[in-house]
């Protein structure tokens, strides 16, 4: 048997982070946060096949700093722009998805919270 891939999942809304995580628990080994600094610790623990986020973790406004922040973690966005792994990063404001889309981080799927259902096959095969 074959270890199962690795999935750290940050969202800030408890309801939607437990149903993303029982999705991905069919596919994926999942670490959950709710928090960018928890975020940040367990993604520098380990290196993980798949990373889903929101935009501004942790933060009000449209600030896409959270995002970066992870992107630029040593093993996460080398690994995310060879396509080593897959960092989706979440809204549901658009605003905050256009901020996070003019930063051109490589590799990284930005996706509508609305729309994550539909993809959510394509975007974390297993």
């Amino acid at each position: 048997m074959t270890d199962r891939k690795k999935a750290l999942v940050g969202l800030h809304n408890e309801e939607f982070r437990k149903v993303l995580v029982e999705e991905l628990e069919y596919k994926y080994q999942v670490t959950a946060v709710s928090g960018l600094e928890a975020m940040k610790k367990r993604a520098s623990e380990n290196p993980f096949d798949a990373y889903l986020m929101d935009v501004n973790l942790g933060n009000a406004g449209d600030n896409p700093e959270p995002l970066v922040e992870i992107y630029q973690l040593p093993g996460v966005g080398d690994r995310v722009a060879r396509g080593d792994a897959t960092l989706v990063a979440t809204s549901g404001y658009g605003g905050y998805l256009k901020s996070a889309r003019e930063l051109g981080l490589e590799g990284v799927t930005l996706m509508d919270k609305s729309d994550l259902g539909m993809e959510f096959e394509r975007l974390f095969p297993g």
